[in-house]
């Protein structure tokens, strides 16, 4: 036992070594130095703001938002991107894949009475539109499929006036579902009158979602939060530590991981942390180089497949705009991250806590 328990440490700690060689090698203009990461710019946005991006399960494709009103697919072969929707409405929200990987979704958005689910099929480059079902009542933002159905989402309602009931003035999460053309909102999965919740992310089964909330006097930090359906009924933060100082959380394809945007006190998306399933602090995805409000940045669904992590960012961009990266870890990284060490080595490093 003891020798295996000094082979491990002496496993890590030249590991280690490894990684504090490999933090800055190669890293030239890059804008991020976590230690043993490599970054990729896989699309410059210029002057345009690529405000979300998403992994297909299988990683050979990103959807992502350009300028808020058009939605592009990103073919990772080709090196080519196709436009796949436009709206004269106010904004797309993030997009996401079917759990297949054969379908998009994205919520189109606006300030008015013109909210919809849109699906478009990747191999046909069809679009179907469920529109919202009168002028006036509830809305629906910032959905994702819930589970794997491709006519059934979760979202959430900011009830802004008596015309949206039950709470006025805060937002819950609720399903929704397709009716013909149009959806129908259904199940109310928060309730609070005490909470906004926001951002939702289902995983696979349909059975437990991420999100986070705050803005209130109950809870005016931002928090990531998890729901999960316990014989029928909705429970908070099963098995979970609630993320503060956090916002725009999203499960890692394999539904392992959590990345979070992680908002330091008077920022906002400042920088990107990633952590396990029950909530406990695994690594900060872009290193110390960027976060302070040094760049905006922002997760998108599928943020993690296989070894690589997508994320969008302003940190190397002169021009207004908003990039997509991909950061992969390098073999080292892979290691001791099977040793479930690297998020020790990081704080032990940086300082810091869950």
């Amino acid at each position: 036992m003891k020798r295996s328990m000094i082979a491990m440490v002496s496993m890590v700690a030249a590991i280690a070594v490894c990684l504090a060689v490999t933090a800055t090698a190669g890293a030239g203009s890059v804008p991020f130095n976590a230690p043993g990461f490599t970054y990729t710019k896989v699309i410059d946005g210029g002057a345009a703001k690529l405000r979300s991006a998403a992994f297909s399960p299988d990683g050979n494709l990103i959807a992502y938002t350009y300028n808020s009103q058009t939605m592009k697919l990103y073919d990772r072969t080709s090196g080519t991107s196709t436009t796949v929707g436009t709206t004269t409405h106010d904004y797309f929200t993030s997009p996401y894949f079917s759990a297949d990987g054969l379908k998009i979704g994205w919520t189109d958005a606006s300030d008015g009475p013109n909210y919809a689910f849109q699906v478009y099929t990747i191999s046909g480059g069809t679009t179907v539109t469920y529109a919202r079902p009168a002028t006036t009542g509830p809305d629906a933002a910032n959905s994702d499929f819930l589970g794997s159905y491709t006519d059934q989402w979760v979202a959430y309602d900011f009830h802004s006036n008596a015309l949206d009931p039950p709470y006025p003035g805060e937002a819950d999460l609720y399903k929704y579902s397709a009716s013909g053309t149009n959806w129908v909102q259904g199940t109310n999965l928060t309730s609070s009158t005490t909470h906004s919740e926001y951002e939702p992310d289902s995983n696979a089964a349909g059975n437990k979602i991420l999100y986070w909330s705050g803005e209130t006097t109950t809870e005016p930090v931002n928090t990531t939060h998890t729901l999960t359906d316990v014989s029928g009924t909705w429970t908070k933060d099963v098995g979970f530590t609630p993320i503060t100082y956090s916002t725009w959380a999203f499960w890692s394809q394999d539904e392992t991981k959590i990345g979070v945007c992680k908002d330091d006190p008077g920022y906002y998306m400042s920088d990107l942390y990633v952590y396990d399933a029950a909530g406990n602090f695994l690594l900060d995805l872009t290193g110390p180089a960027v976060g302070q409000g040094a760049a905006i940045q922002r997760f998108g669904f599928n943020f993690k497949v296989g070894n690589e992590y997508v994320f969008t960012s302003t940190a190397d961009n002169a021009l207004g705009g908003r990039d997509i990266w991909v950061a992969t870890p390098e073999p080292a990284t892979m290691a001791l991250m099977a040793l479930g060490g690297i998020g020790t080595l990081l704080r032990r490093r940086r300082g810091y806590g869950g």
